[in-house]
Formats: C-alpha cells, sequence, structure tokens
C-alpha cells in the first residue's frame, strides 16, 4: 500500500536504542536516519529563505489556502506527470515562461516552458515506461514549494545511450517549484543521477538492481 507523503517536518531528540533489544536498536537508528534526512532539507529550505531575503521560521504545515494548492500543484508535477506520463496537465501546471534552473543529464539543454518539460519526461518515460513517482517529504511556504520524492522504473528502454537492461532502477531526489497564480515558473531539481547510471551499468559502480521502495 502506498504510503502518505509527509506534509511537515519535525525533528525530534535523537534516540539511544536499546543495547539489550538489537532488533530495537536498528529501529531506532532507522528513525535517526528519517530526522537527519528531514533535517537536512530543513537546512536546504532555510538556505534558500535566507538568499531569497524571506524570514527563515521552520515550516510546518501549509498555513493558507494558497500554499496548499500549491503544494498540490508540486505533487502534481511529480505523480502525474513525470510518474504517470500525464503530458496534458503541463500546458496548466506551467507558466509559458518556466524555466529549470539546474541542468540535467539526459536533455540536450535547459529545460524551459511546458514543451521542454514535456521532451524531459519523454526521454525518462521511453528508457523507462513504468516509472512511478512517490512523494516523501514536502514543505510549502509562500510561493515555494520543496518536495522530496524517490521514483523507480525499469530499464527497458535507451538511455543515455545504454541499451535497455531490464534492470529496476530506484532513485531519490529534491524538486523546488516557484509557483505564481497556480503556475509553476521557475523550478531547482536535484536527484541522484550517479546512482541512477551506475544501476544501469553506463558508469561503473552498483552492478545489481535495487530493490522498488515505491511499494
Amino acid at each position: 500500500m502506498a504510503r502518505e507523503p509527509r506534509v511537515h517536518l519535525h525533528v525530534g531528540p535523537s534516540d539511544t536504542g536499546d543495547l539489550a533489544n538489537p532488533a530495537k536498536s536498528r529501529e531506532a537508528r532507522s528513525r535517526q536516519s528519517v530526522r537527519g534526512i528531514g533535517a537536512g532539507l530543513m537546512l536546504t529550505w532555510m538556505a534558500a529563505q535566507a538568499l531569497a531575503g524571506r524570514a527563515t521560521t521552520p515550516p510546518s504545515e501549509p498555513e493558507n489556502s494558497t500554499e496548499r494548492r500549491n503544494a498540490a500543484i508540486g505533487r502534481q508535477v511529480l505523480v502525474e506527470v513525470w510518474g504517470k506520463g500525464r503530458l496534458e496537465l503541463v500546458d496548466d501546471l506551467l507558466a509559458p515562461t518556466y524555466i529549470d534552473h539546474t541542468p540535467r543529464g539526459p536533455e540536450p539543454s535547459t529545460v524551459q516552458g511546458p514543451e521542454g518539460l514535456k521532451q524531459a519526461v519523454t526521454i525518462f518515460r521511453t528508457a523507462f515506461p513504468d516509472l512511478t513517482y512517490r512523494v516523501d517529504v514536502q514543505i510549502a511556504r509562500d510561493d515555494l514549494v520543496a518536495t522530496r520524492f524517490t521514483a523507480a522504473g525499469t530499464h527497458t528502454g535507451v538511455f543515455q545511450g545504454i541499451q535497455p537492461t531490464g534492470r529496476r532502477v530506484t532513485y531519490t531526489g529534491i524538486d523546488m517549484n516557484r509557483i505564481v497564480d497556480g503556475q509553476i515558473v521557475e523550478a531547482w531539481v536535484s536527484y541522484d543521477a550517479l546512482g541512477l547510471l551506475q544501476q544501469i551499468g553506463a558508469i561503473p559502480g552498483q552492478e545489481q538492481p535495487v530493490s522498488d521502495e515505491t511499494s
């Protein structure tokens, strides 16, 4: 069963574990790892706020209807467009002047406008037709939405010149969008491209397919 995404972050006190109970100790370390991921994303958000001249109050749940709507838009572009290939939604979700400031490997140039995103999605979904996206953590503040995601798919098409391997791949990333009047105007995306290329054998590294974390 798919897990519900968290829409706020909570970084609590660390767990010490239970030396007498290894299973509980492992669970405690797992919780610490998750909190570490949350803290890292929190720092990323606060840095972006500082650069934009905004207050750096730690975000919680979206405070108003606009932030809730923006959060939904951030989920849609990942889960519906990237994860299901619903390109018909792109023209509504993205502004005509949309630009992705973070260059990715597969795209021939900077992704600009709705058509640019459609081409980028097509490149990935041609190589990984069963690609799915899951929202793990999401925070919204003012006109910005930051989303941590997990993606998974099977390499059955050519990707970066690499012939299909049939391997199952999983990668994670963070997508930050600025949304104005209900449309994404710019984005900053960071994902584990190195891990993805290693999983399909494009560069030395992990040779075995990883488990599907989106199930």
